[in-house]
């Protein structure tokens, strides 16, 4: 199957309504991925030593961009789409 995008999902639900909610789910499980991905792009894992805690450390700039999802491929693509 092709890449999950919300075009693809409404040009799904047409054919296939009852698989609507699947491709919904997977949409969002990818997009989860891809934020976690663009997390660990931008910062570093920290293993605190004698403990069973992790850090992840990233600048301040780079937390805000990521917060505010400067970075994110959905604003890209939303700019270019307009």
């Amino acid at each position: 199957m092709a890449k999950i995008t919300p075009k693809l999902i409404v040009e799904r639900h047409e054919k296939f309504p009852r698989a609507t909610e699947q491709l919904i789910e997977s949409y969002a499980f990818e997009e989860y991925k891809k934020a976690i991905s663009d997390l660990m792009r931008y910062g570093k894992i920290v293993k605190v030593e004698n403990s069973d805690v992790a850090l992840i450390v990233l600048t301040k700039s780079d937390l805000k961009e990521w917060m505010d999802l400067e970075a994110s491929h959905w604003y890209l693509n939303r700019a270019i789409d307009l």
